[in-house]
């Protein structure tokens, strides 16, 4: 059917009353936002759509907005383009307005994507939400599935990928005297791989698997100095001011990709790590 077009509005974080954007609990009060599309064929997500792909012309969208860098990321074959801005502090519509942009600049239409991959958390409440949010809305438009990567796992790939360490510890603070925290191995063939579950912690509860040394990333580290007092004999090395980004989202959303490691609109989730805060804040 071509030249119909098709309007998803994604609803982009809570809406904040205006206590709490006053105590920068919250500066997303109703965002909408409706993405147009011409000729993306017939019923998004409808369970029919062929996920196969040849890995040389694999082509992924990645959104990564957990952090205080959001970051989106095209990935098509070996050749990557980024949009990244540190320290926005209300990514959602720049986010949305970079999808746009880099699509056009590189000449890339959504129908041509594979997949969407979207940074899932571990992070800040609001900037995960907006990473799933958009993930989702693209994902229902297009038919296309999603692959969610953990935003620990992004920071992992991202820091060995400059280091000569085979494993990597990532601590982000989580706020409320906790942190999110994800240990990491390199692997040839999934980018990296999980230790053991992304966990919320407690600084005194942090330990680290009984595999070697590892690379302490995150500003977890810096935030927390007693966990580095105590571990310091199996750190080889620091990478504190490193941050998650979409193009190693991107990255290893290409093995998970081959590997079925997909989800549908419907059933993308974010992984916030701390439930109750969460739903109480979606809930507002």
């Amino acid at each position: 059917m071509s030249g119909w077009r098709r309007a998803v509005i994604i609803q982009i974080g809570p809406r904040w009353s205006e206590g709490a954007k006053n105590r920068n609990l919250g500066f997303l009060t109703s965002v909408n936002i409706c993405w147009q599309l011409a000729g993306q064929g017939s019923g998004a997500g409808s369970g029919t759509e062929d996920w196969t792909i040849d890995p040389a012309n694999f082509t992924c969208l990645a959104i990564e907005t957990a952090t205080d860098l959001p970051s989106i990321a095209l990935l098509r074959g070996d050749v990557l383009a980024v949009r990244e801005a540190r320290g926005m502090q209300a990514p959602s519509r720049a986010v949305f307005q970079w999808v746009q942009e880099l699509l056009a600049e590189t000449g890339t239409s959504l129908s041509e994507l594979d997949c969407i991959a979207f940074g899932a958390g571990p992070g800040s409440f609001t900037g995960v939400r907006v990473a799933v949010a958009l993930a989702q809305g693209l994902g229902y438009a297009t038919g296309l599935p999603l692959c969610p990567v953990s935003t620990l796992a992004a920071l992992a790939a991202g820091a060995m990928r400059d280091s000569v360490a085979d494993a990597a510890a990532c601590c982000l603070d989580a706020r409320l005297g906790e942190v999110y925290f994800g240990a990491y191995r390199r692997d040839p063939e999934q980018g990296v791989v999980a230790l053991a579950d992304d966990i919320l912690l407690k600084p005194e509860d942090v330990s680290l698997p009984d595999t070697g040394a590892f690379l302490a990333v995150g500003a977890g580290w810096g935030t927390y100095p007693e966990i580095t007092a105590r571990l310091e004999s199996r750190i080889l090395g620091y990478a504190t001011d490193c941050l998650p980004s979409a193009a190693d989202v991107a990255r290893l959303a290409r093995p998970r990709f081959r590997h079925g490691s997909l989800v549908s609109s419907a059933a993308a989730r974010p992984n916030y790590l701390r439930e109750r805060v969460a739903s109480r804040r979606d809930a507002d």
